[in-house]
């Protein structure tokens, strides 16, 4: 079935005269709108992970992220605070109002949320923080 559908896009691009590169950008981002189409009836967010695959929003592995930054440079976070930008930043990615959200937009939205909230020198080492891969 998938061969099926691999030699109909071909002939498509092929018959409708479409250069490789345009051809490519036209399946990234059908790719991406497929997914959505998805996932739009389930709930949460959903992560694209670097290596290209989708997984749940984890909210407490995004906890455990920033807690492990703070602790890095020996200025721990309380628990209030981890939770107040966990949340904080879980109500962005709401507002963004999108299911599929690159792990980029996320690393973004939380550098964002702990300058606002003034944790600068978490941001610093955040922004340069070497996670593990199935972290945000």
């Amino acid at each position: 079935m998938l061969q099926n559908l691999k030699n109909l896009l071909v002939n498509f691009f092929v018959e409708n005269r479409i250069s490789a590169e345009d051809a490519y950008v036209m399946l990234v981002n059908a790719n991406k709108y497929v997914v959505e189409k998805l996932l739009e009836n389930r709930d949460g967010f959903f992560v694209i992970k670097k290596a290209g695959y989708i997984e749940v929003f984890d909210e407490q592995k995004l906890s455990i992220s920033i807690a492990n930054a703070s602790d890095e440079i020996k200025e721990p976070l309380t628990t209030g605070d981890i939770t107040n930008i966990a949340r904080t930043v879980v109500h962005k990615l709401q507002d963004t109002h999108k299911k599929l959200i690159d792990t980029a937009t996320i690393r973004n939205i939380v550098l964002e949320t702990l300058m606002q909230l003034g944790f600068e020198h978490v941001y610093a080492n955040y922004k340069y923080y070497e996670k593990p891969q199935s972290s945000y």
